[in-house]
């Protein structure tokens, strides 16, 4: 199901793509097979969703160990971006509300962490909401720094050489204060390059973790 997502597929049938070119993919489960274990995820719940995390994160770890120099952590340091973003939905579906921008659909906030100027975001946590969810609600961000930091190596999950990057709906009291008593990391509330190439260290309040000059 992972190698048909990265295909674009848009539904469990679409697995067909990849059982069509066996000799690139290999076996392919039945579409039977594949309603089951959506049935067994489902009924595992919250378990299965920690599975399923804890294996995301451990293999993003062996991956940038494989990827040496062009792994986004190779220099010691980590920027993670964290941002809302509005789905459009066309129809009534599980949370989908109006939306700030008048619009309808859900408000998730996702985190990416940032690759460089030479390349892109790479998906590391999102956090489901319906459309009329707050931009700047301190609990959600704090709820997905903490799944963002989970999927880091374990090495960058604490400390000052891990970068939490909002815009300014992160710029709330309670998010860095909160944020920093559950993991000492360092956060920030701009969205430039500024802070590429420089660590951390760079920031002004070691207490709050915050620009002082934001």
């Amino acid at each position: 199901m992972s190698r048909s997502r990265r295909l674009w597929a848009g539904c469990l049938a679409d697995v067909a793509v990849l059982r069509a070119e066996q000799e690139v993919f290999g076996p392919v489960a039945s579409d039977p097979t594949v309603s089951r274990l959506i049935d067994a995820l489902a009924a595992a719940g919250p378990s299965a969703l920690t599975a399923i995390r804890t294996a995301r994160a451990q293999v993003r770890t062996r991956v940038w160990e494989l990827a040496g120099a062009n792994a986004p952590a190779a220099d010691g340091s980590v920027i993670v971006d964290i941002d809302g973003v509005l789905v459009l939905a066309h129809s009534e579906k599980q949370d989908a509300t109006a939306t700030w921008k008048k619009t309808f659909g859900h408000h998730p906030l996702v985190a990416f962490v940032d690759h460089g100027q030479d390349g892109s975001g790479e998906p590391v946590a999102a956090l489901l909401r319906p459309g009329n969810a707050g931009s700047n609600t301190a609990n959600d961000h704090i709820d997905t720094t903490q799944l963002a930091l989970a999927q880091l190596p374990k090495h960058l999950r604490r400390g000052r050489q891990t970068l939490i990057r909002t815009d300014s709906a992160g710029g709330t009291p309670r998010f860095p204060r909160l944020a920093l008593q559950a993991r000492p990391v360092a956060v920030v509330f701009r969205r430039n390059d500024d802070h590429r190439g420089h660590p951390p260290s760079r920031l002004e309040d070691p207490e709050v973790g915050v620009d002082a000059g934001l």
